[in-house]
């Protein structure tokens, strides 16, 4: 008889602070990959996600595409309050906390629930987010703690920090996942037109226009004499606009040719503006995992990022960490290890190592593995 894990396959969730598009096509892909003999995966997905059907149905054939009937406002509501239907039998597995939680018997019936909450920000900075997505948020985890069979996180940080909201005893379970595979195995065909057009030394970073990103703080580095010749190119993120952009760096002084802003979406121009960086910095300062830390250690760029635990975890000894305890004190800093790491080859050339070393420690074939051993376990 075959055993079949069902995967919420979808990519966004109300009140998380990053795009969990890529996790959740990986995690799923890697589920797929790693399936035990004798079991299938499904993959689910609200109604109108065309995009995700056809994305698994190219790269993960072996997987069952379950389309619902409803479209994805209608699943919030009804799995917001415990209509799950049939959706909630068997097993399942949530990279978010968009799961169909509800009462249910896993010794009789088998059916098995988990779900992911990949950090606290919604409580820890409510403000952040529209008030309906953290009322959404902390509802469905409220319904994690009642109902959820185990609840993953993506760092052992991320889970020290969930017990201080949520009482699941020894339910949580650490899943890491890796760098996203749209971008580490995408084809290159060369630089996109802004960075191609930078002259000299640039630094990357991926940020939006929600506080998380510590786009206001990066830019304010920026404007020291310390960085005076080094460019500066922005994966764009939240809807961070070309206006946008030029506002900010026209009120510090910043003359535009020397930031430029990536609006593409694909991954072999992504990949490729890394590689030719001599630095990655990492300006947020909330307490949540980054998948950009990743991507940069493994294609080969230093790291600079803010000095938090769940970073740190990331981050082992590869990144160069910076002191966030205030506003002033951490854009002095940035400004200081950014123009060290990009004028100093040799310390380049170290943390580079260290980085690819540390990216062996996270691998999407793990990450399936685990969910499954966490499956055969409950």
């Amino acid at each position: 008889m075959m055993t079949t894990l069902t995967v919420i396959s979808e990519g966004v969730s109300p009140a998380s602070s990053n795009d969990l598009t890529d996790y959740a096509r990986d995690l799923t892909r890697s589920i797929v990959a790693t399936a035990p003999r004798s079991c299938g995966v499904s993959a689910f997905l609200c109604s109108a996600n065309t995009r995700d059907r056809d994305f698994f149905r190219q790269t993960a054939p072996q997987a069952e595409i379950i389309q619902s009937s409803r479209d994805r406002a209608a699943l919030l509501r009804a799995w917001g309050v415990g209509l799950t239907g049939q959706h909630g039998d068997g097993m399942v597995h949530a990279p978010s906390l968009f799961a169909p939680l509800s009462r249910h018997d896993k010794i009789n019936d088998g059916t098995q629930t988990t779900v992911t909450i990949h950090d606290t920000t919604p409580w820890t900075h409510p403000h952040a987010y529209p008030p309906k997505a953290v009322m959404w948020f902390k509802n469905m985890a409220r319904r994690a703690q009642k109902y959820a069979d185990a609840i993953v996180v993506p760092t052992h940080t991320a889970a020290e920090n969930l017990t201080k909201y949520l009482d699941v005893g020894d339910r949580i379970r650490v899943v890491q996942g890796s760098a996203p595979t749209r971008v580490i195995n995408a084809d290159g065909n060369g630089q996109a037109d802004p960075v191609r057009a930078m002259a000299g030394s640039y630094v990357i970073t991926e940020c939006g226009t929600s506080e998380f990103s510590g786009l206001s703080a990066l830019l304010q580095a920026f404007s020291r004499p310390e960085l005076n010749d080094v460019g500066l190119a922005i994966v764009a993120r939240d809807g961070l606009t070309p206006e946008t952009l030029a506002e900010l760096t026209t009120s510090l002084g910043i003359a535009p040719p020397r930031v430029h802003l990536l609006t593409t979406g694909n991954g072999g121009e992504i990949r490729d503006a890394y590689r030719a960086a001599s630095a990655h910095v990492l300006p947020g300062r909330a307490d949540q995992f980054s998948s950009s830390m990743l991507t940069s250690f493994v294609l080969g760029v230093p790291t600079v990022h803010a000095d938090t635990p769940v970073l740190n975890e990331i981050a082992g000894d590869a990144g160069r960490s910076v002191d966030a305890s205030s506003d002033d004190t951490y854009i002095d800093g940035l400004a200081e290890a950014l123009a060290e790491v990009v004028a100093d080859t040799t310390q380049r050339e170290r943390m580079i190592t260290l980085g690819h070393d540390r990216a062996r420690a996270f691998s999407w074939r793990e990450a399936g593995e685990r969910i499954w051993q966490l499956h055969a376990e409950l």
